[in-house]
């Protein structure tokens, strides 16, 4: 074949890949898209959960580590394929193996958790989180303090991102797969007794702009979407 063809035949093949390309994006997003090239098909990877606080912007810790060990957070992954998983991230004062806290404290035990060794994980996998509190919390965000009380709590949650093992094989690499655990059903409520965090009291104007109707029309339209397609309300 004259090399002179090349050009005319890789244009017949980009216009072939867009229209299809552009099909793709409408009728599964420019998400399912990316995780396509990028990251998300079935694989093993290590989980990045942290557990649905209703209150906390961004961060909270646990002021005493021990007490949170006294009760057990696990997660069961209700795979696509049918495969199911249940794993222990701590219970009976410890943490279970290659389980760890995203970050600790001089004072406290971060909100979030990672590990789980290679679990198999698929985008449309169903996650249920049962944390069973043994004695009522506190802890510390950066502009509230609270109590998480004692009780069972339970939430369903998909993954809200992938990585590791993109579809297309050039872009795949060996480092590190993780499924972050993130696109929540529901809440968890702190009983918050402080308004005043490791950075201090939130400022009035923020307060007023993330309880007003503007800030309720921020988080709607900011609202993410879970691997599985459904909406999350964390």
């Amino acid at each position: 074949m004259s090399t002179s063809r090349w050009p005319t035949i890789a244009q017949w093949a980009v216009r072939g890949l867009a229209p299809i390309l552009l099909l793709v994006v409408l009728f599964t997003g420019r998400q399912s898209v990316l995780r396509w090239v990028l990251g998300g098909a079935a694989g093993e990877r290590s989980l990045y959960i942290k557990i649905p606080l209703e209150q906390p912007r961004f961060h909270w810790y646990f002021l005493d580590e021990a007490a949170l060990l006294r009760g057990s957070l696990e997660i069961e992954i209700h795979g696509a394929s049918g495969r199911d998983t249940l794993l222990t991230v701590f219970r009976e004062g410890r943490f279970g193996p290659g389980w760890e806290p995203i970050s600790r404290r001089r004072d406290g035990v971060y909100f979030g958790f990672v590990g789980g060794g290679h679990v198999w994980t698929e985008a449309r996998d169903s996650l249920v989180v049962r944390l069973r509190v043994a004695e009522d919390l506190d802890g510390i965000g950066a502009h509230q303090g609270g109590m998480l009380r004692e009780g069972v709590y339970e939430a369903v949650a998909s993954y809200s991102h992938l990585t590791g093992h993109p579809s297309i094989r050039p872009f795949r690499r060996p480092e590190g797969p993780t499924a972050f655990v993130g696109c929540w059903r529901s809440t968890w409520k702190l009983d918050v007794t402080r308004d005043r965090g490791w950075m201090g009291a939130a400022d009035e104007e923020q307060d007023q702009f993330s309880e007003g109707w503007m800030g309720q029309v921020m988080r709607y339209a900011l609202r993410e979407v879970g691997t599985d397609g459904s909406r999350c309300v964390k």
